[in-house]
């Protein structure tokens, strides 16, 4: 079965096609294999990242960094290798400076919905913190 897969989360999977990598190296490797036509930012690295490894067509890992620290590499599973196959025309459509509108649409209302949800979960957890700063003061009013 063939998986609607947006033009950037294509590049991703291009992208771990033949190692596990983490972000930076990510973004270095579409950058290159587009010849800097696709530059990915944080937000739209991430989120793709997430969406594909909620759809079970990448899986990530933690490793320490050999200059200190852990790393986030993420590695392509075998249904993300055969989505690659079936999307094969595209990928060469999107490597050569060629990229649908309407996979970056459907990528653009998915990225507005996340912003959405999380903009009301921001809402309302500041509506919350307000209501205990409210009732915070009026317990203080009343003991005075």
């Amino acid at each position: 079965m063939i998986m609607q897969i947006g033009s950037i989360n294509l590049m991703l999977l291009q992208a771990l096609k033949d190692s596990s990598k983490y972000g930076l190296e990510i973004v270095k490797y579409v950058s290159d294999a587009t010849n800097g036509a696709i530059d990915v930012k944080q937000p739209s690295l991430y989120s793709g990242l997430n969406r594909l490894e909620k759809r079970g067509l990448i899986s990530s890992y933690w490793k320490d960094s050999e200059i200190g620290g852990r790393r986030h590499y993420y590695t392509i599973t075998e249904l993300g290798l055969t989505q690659l196959k079936l999307h094969s025309t595209q990928i060469q459509s999107i490597m050569s400076g060629v990229i649908p509108e309407e996979d970056d649409d459907e990528e653009d209302e998915e990225l507005q919905e996340e912003t959405l949800v999380a903009e009301q979960e921001n809402d309302e957890t500041q509506h919350t913190e307000a209501e205990l700063d409210a009732d915070y003061n009026e317990e203080i009013a009343e003991s005075n």
